[in-house]
């Protein structure tokens, strides 16, 4: 391709994906570097035990969810006022 006859717009957009292809590359590096720390590999295992869990007891993981919301439920209506994204009509 001859890049002599480029548009200024398309120089533009090559520059612009020349950098985010620099940053992406830089950003996988640290991803790399940081996947062998001692925390995300401990985040990694907890995920998978999570992950089969979840496959093996798929009710247990209802029961915790419905508490949870019920929970959410109970400290909401003890407030003085009703959060904004709690009293806010359904779909909106």
């Amino acid at each position: 391709m001859n890049t002599d006859k480029l548009s200024p717009a398309s120089g533009d957009e090559l520059g612009r994906y020349l950098s985010a292809n620099r940053t992406l590359d830089a950003t996988r590096s640290q991803i790399d570097a940081l996947e062998q720390t001692e925390a995300v590999e401990t985040f990694h295992r907890q995920l998978a035990l999570l992950r089969r869990r979840l496959l093996s007891e798929p009710q247990a993981f209802r029961d915790i969810f419905i508490a949870d919301g019920t929970e959410a439920m109970v400290w909401e209506f003890q407030q003085d006022e009703l959060g904004p994204a709690f009293s806010a009509p359904c779909g909106h």
